[in-house]
């Protein structure tokens, strides 16, 4: 192999490193960027569990109520029985 040869060879060389590193900054703002939006929507996903769990709490205890108490367009609880 000549001079000039070996000096073409270790220019390509250092190209295709430079190549590699920036690939590779790329690939980790692309892994940050899908850590963000899994954990943004993990974080949507939590609130809107906690948002049905209190409904469905509030739908237990209405149900769990005495009936009077429950539907105040009954006859006995408006007062209107014969």
């Amino acid at each position: 192999m000549s001079e000039e040869e070996n000096i073409r060879l270790v220019r390509e060389i250092g190209e295709v490193k430079a190549e590699l590193s920036g690939l590779k900054a790329e690939v980790a703002g692309t892994n940050q960027r899908l850590d963000d939006i899994v954990i943004t929507q993990l974080k949507d996903h939590g609130k809107r569990l906690a948002m049905q769990d209190i409904r469905i709490s509030s739908l237990e205890q209405a149900e769990n109520r005495p009936r009077s108490r429950r539907s105040p367009r009954s006859p006995e609880a408006s007062g209107r029985c014969s």
